[in-house]
């Protein structure tokens, strides 16, 4: 279980949270229930800048620690955050990536 960010409109967002969940802002750790290990709150809020090159395509072969590209214009960024929202973003998953200029 997860609350992203709650708005009316696009327009509003990122500076108008409206708190349906009963939290302005982040909501508490056990605001929901733990998962199957005792867990809390797994999904994360952090986006991580890696050291790697932004490539669109993967290698097909299997890499133990691919580098991707050995040049290039972005980073690769992996993770979400709850910041994210339809109309901003589109990556809450932990294990999402995508590209970030430098």
């Amino acid at each position: 279980m997860a609350v992203t960010w709650q708005t009316h409109g696009k327009e509003s967002f990122p500076t108008l949270d409206s708190a349906e969940d009963g939290y302005p802002g982040t909501a508490p750790v056990t605001a929901y229930p733990p998962n199957s290990y005792g867990l809390y709150n797994m999904l994360g809020n952090v986006w991580e800048w890696t050291q790697d090159w932004w490539s669109i395509r993967h290698s097909t072969n299997f890499q133990e620690n691919p580098k991707g590209p050995s040049s290039g214009r972005d980073k690769l960024k992996k993770g979400g955050s709850y910041m994210c929202h339809k109309s901003y973003c589109y990556r809450y998953r932990c294990a999402a990536r995508s590209q970030n200029s430098c």
